[in-house]
């Protein structure tokens, strides 16, 4: 019970905050929910249609597993959302390098794809400035 209520009060928050800022967006004529919708068709339409399954799936789960503890469903069903996201992000990656072309593969460069950026030497200094 220590950990149901703070982890009940953590979900109820979040996704307060996410849906609120979806319904602040959809006021304001921004689109949010375009997962599996405007014709996409082949490998990107049905991974955008199985990780928007997975999102749906893993929100129920954890407000069943709130109630108990430790639910071997919920660790699945993340496991599949994070697979699901990794999938969505490495199309859009693709999409992004042929839209953006050598700009993007320099962004990449620079940043890592998931957590912070790329440690990037430092530029020798140049024999003109003095101290």
């Amino acid at each position: 019970m220590k950990f149901q209520i703070p982890g009940l009060t953590a979900l109820i928050l979040f996704y307060g905050v996410y849906i609120g800022k979806m319904l602040k967006q959809k006021r304001k004529g921004i689109q949010t929910d375009q997962m599996a919708k405007g014709g996409k068709k082949g490998s990107l339409f049905w991974t955008e249609l199985w990780l928007k399954t997975a999102t749906y799936l893993v929100v129920l789960v954890e407000g069943i597993s709130v109630a108990g503890n430790f639910n071997p469903l919920l660790l699945l069903c993340s496991c599949f959302a994070a697979m699901m996201l990794h999938l969505q992000i490495l199309q859009e990656e693709k999409f992004l390098a042929e839209t953006f072309g050598a700009e993007y593969t320099e962004y990449k460069k620079r940043v890592k794809r998931y957590w912070g950026k790329r440690k990037i030497p430092e530029k020798t200094q140049t024999p003109d400035r003095q101290p």
